[in-house]
């Protein structure tokens, strides 16, 4: 069985981390936790599958455990070879290097989630000899498939549809470090009080299908600040309640993980022909940049069919369509390229400093001011 489908199964603890609790808004209660769920997979610690999850008692602090050491007591120089415990007699697994630093790291690097891995000694006595009465670092002197025993790897999560109503966020994937997660039908993000999805700080991939987010106050329809991930939409609708503050989409700090000088858009809302994208009744469209925070990925909003695409942003009176405001450009092309054609009401086309792009569907309706 592969890596990817044997981990499958965490999208239960995932989705519970991730997803607010349904149904009808109401008040928060004294502990917002109403159920932990657990799920032991055999040859798989929690560091293993979460080591790396925001919040988690994970990697970060495992501390002296961290480094491994020789039947001897002796500290490795390196971490033993991962063995392929698959093939038969095992081997060394050339997949991954020979001297791997002798702390826990990243599978995925070495091995795409769809391959196998050697799987990794599950006995009674050996674990008792790997705990080393708590010191928790003969792993990988004692598991036959050595250095392996020392890997994490980032979850891939699919979903078939998402619903949340009533919470406070409707996704939260701030701090997560690579993996992705898709989902592969409708996401219904509804009554939403503070942000429909934060992506702050997050790096990996996420795909939607559909997604529509409603959502109250003066937050952020989707947080996308610090972010360095790819982000990719169907037909997507966000909808604030008219509140001063609020901002359909934050794209402070981000970058493009395709590299800065890319031309691979890696944030694309509607990104085929007969797809829409929508955003209403906020007080910010689009916010390009805090102080001394610009935006820097590559953004490409609505299908670009020219005139009109069918896509929109409507703000209040007021209010702002796109806020470059703290957009700037210090050298070639590091602040990214920001498309719009065919959004109504017609965006500006116009370039900023000869390497900041905004490309919009006509420029005699100036909608903001740029520095």
């Amino acid at each position: 069985m592969s890596r990817l489908l044997r981990m499958a199964s965490a999208l239960v603890v995932l989705l519970s981390l991730l997803i607010g609790a349904g149904g009808p808004a109401q008040a928060a209660p004294a502990d917002p936790i109403n159920h932990v769920v657990v799920i032991y997979m055999e040859n798989h610690s929690f560091d293993n599958l979460y080591g790396l999850f925001p919040g988690a008692n994970g990697i970060a602090r495992a501390g002296r455990t961290a480094t491994q050491v020789d039947k001897s007591g002796a500290p490795f120089a390196t971490l033993p070879q991962p063995i392929n415990t698959s093939v038969r007699p095992a081997a060394p697994d050339a997949r991954f290097p020979a001297d791997l630093p002798n702390k826990p790291f990243n599978i995925d690097q070495f091995v795409p989630l769809n391959q196998n891995t050697g799987d990794l000694v599950h006995r009674f006595y050996q674990e008792q000899i790997q705990i080393n009465g708590g010191k928790m670092d003969k792993f990988a002197a004692i598991s036959d498939a050595a250095g392996l025993s020392m890997g994490n790897s980032n979850a891939a999560v699919s979903a078939s549809s998402v619903t949340v109503n009533g919470a406070a966020t409707g996704l939260l994937f701030g701090t997560n470090t690579g993996g992705s997660f898709s989902v592969n039908g409708a996401t219904s993000l509804t009554n939403i009080t503070g942000t429909g999805i934060n992506a702050g700080s997050a790096t990996g991939t996420y795909t939607f299908k559909g997604l529509t987010i409603g959502y109250s106050g003066n937050g952020r329809g989707i947080d996308l600040r610090n972010s360095n991930l790819q982000f990719e939409t169907d037909t997507i609708s966000i909808t604030g309640d008219g509140t001063a503050g609020s901002i359909g989409i934050d794209l402070s700090g981000t970058q493009n993980p395709n590299g800065a000088n890319s031309a691979t858009p890696n944030i694309l809302l509607a990104k085929d022909a007969s797809e829409t994208a929508s955003i209403s009744n906020v007080a910010t469209g689009v916010k390009m940049g805090e102080p001394g925070n610009s935006a820097g990925a590559y953004f490409r909003f609505g299908n670009q069919t020219p005139l009109n695409s069918g896509s929109s942003i409507a703000v209040l009176a007021g209010g702002i369509t796109l806020d470059t405001t703290n957009l700037t450009s210090t050298n070639g092309f590091t602040q990214g390229r920001y498309e719009f054609a065919g959004v109504v009401p017609p965006l500006p086309s116009c370039t900023l400093e000869l390497t900041n792009e905004i490309v919009g569907s006509g420029s005699e309706s100036v909608i903001v001011t740029l520095p």
